[in-house]
């Protein structure tokens, strides 16, 4: 299945720049992963207030990390980088995963699908929800004799929906590609250290 191209927007943050950081480092998320959260419950319209963002632990670049230069055999070299490729990480968090006994497990090579297919299956559902809605309302204004009392089972049915877009959306956001080295270094707040 061919994969559409990215799609890219540039966001004048108006100063909230810092804040944004602190609130996609204080979840372990990048930035970019917030702002695509935002932009879906905000298009969505129906997230509520009071839900709250529990997204899988990821590993970011600590921003106390320690620049390290190591020396490989190329077959070595080649290696580190085919695997943290295929585990969708930087050669960085690779190699800490190692050392911590635990490497991150390699992407299944449908990981692209399987998202792709729950990201479509939530939107249908999410369009589903609208039609739903609109039907309670109709019945509603129109007084519907022989369907009274099933709005109440309609709007039970709508609510599980929402909730089930909300989880939904939170993990295709956890499945997105993550963690290459680029993002992990837009994720992380710039400081500018020159030598004197």
């Amino acid at each position: 299945m061919a994969t559409a191209s990215r799609q890219r927007v540039t966001v004048d943050l108006r100063g909230a720049a810092d804040r944004l950081h602190a609130f996609a480092a204080a979840r372990h998320m990048t930035t970019a992963a917030v702002v695509r959260m935002a932009i879906r419950q905000t298009l969505d319209g129906q997230v509520g207030a009071d839900s709250t963002v529990t997204q899988p632990a990821r590993t970011l670049i600590d921003r106390a990390a320690i620049k390290v230069t190591i020396r490989l055999a190329p077959e070595a070299a080649t290696a580190l980088v085919r695997r943290a490729h295929a585990a969708d990480v930087s050669q960085g968090a690779y190699v800490a995963g190692l050392l911590e006994g635990s490497p991150p497990p390699m992407r299944p090579s449908d990981h692209g699908d399987a998202v792709a297919a729950l990201a479509k299956s939530t939107d249908a559902l999410a369009g589903l929800r609208v039609d739903l809605n609109a039907f309670t309302r109709m019945m509603r204004m129109a007084g519907a004799n022989g369907l009274a009392g099933q709005d109440a089972n309609l709007d039970v049915m709508s609510k599980q929906m929402l909730e089930h877009i909300a989880i939904a959306a939170r993990l295709i956001i956890g499945l997105q590609p993550y963690a290459r080295a680029r993002r992990e270094r837009l994720a992380a707040p710039r400081t500018s250290k020159r030598s004197s």
